[in-house]
């Protein structure tokens, strides 16, 4: 059995995109970010009121990175190095070489392809470099714009649905 490797950083790009690290220098922006009622909307998480619940979240995922439990990237644009999202996945479970998928973008950057053109190089990385069998995306039902981006991406709906939301899965066989 091959167990799922994820305990060092690889920054990641596209035609447009900085796929980075996010360290505690990105936290005003990743503030921002998790502040934003709107950006947080569909995210069961509370939402961040100040720079210390950043800086948490952020020693959180440079922790689950060096445990091999997580990996994390914050999106930039290439002409500006600000944090205008985040991708990646987490709750390795290496028993099975499964995660949960997840990510999140600054609204008024939504609709514009952003996201899909940062999920081909992190879902190309959970299958070829971390060995990952399968990807789940938890989605409330009502957020209508992140299952058609699931469905988009080759992600299929599983039978197995939490009562508050839909699971989308992606497996290495559907790549």
């Amino acid at each position: 059995m091959i167990l799922p490797n994820v305990n060092r950083f690889e920054t990641l790009t596209t035609n447009r995109l900085l796929l980075k690290e996010i360290t505690l220098q990105d936290a005003t922006d990743l503030l921002q970010i998790r502040s934003n009622k709107s950006a947080m909307k569909y995210i069961d998480r509370p939402i961040a009121s100040s720079l210390d619940d950043a800086e948490v979240l952020i020693n959180t995922m440079a922790y689950n990175l060096k445990i091999g439990t997580g990996i994390c990237w914050g999106i930039c644009l290439k002409n500006n190095a600000k944090l205008v999202g985040t991708i990646g996945f987490w709750n390795i479970n290496k028993e099975n070489n499964t995660a949960e998928f997840g990510y999140m973008l600054e609204p008024t950057l939504q609709k514009i392809g952003i996201m899909t053109e940062a999920f081909e190089p992190i879902i190309n990385y959970a299958f070829k470099k971390v060995k990952l069998k399968c990807l789940k995306a938890f989605v409330q039902h009502k957020n209508i714009a992140s299952i058609n981006l699931l469905l988009k991406n080759g992600f299929v709906k599983s039978e197995d649905e939490e009562e508050s939301n839909l699971i989308y899965i992606k497996k290495i066989e559907s790549i």
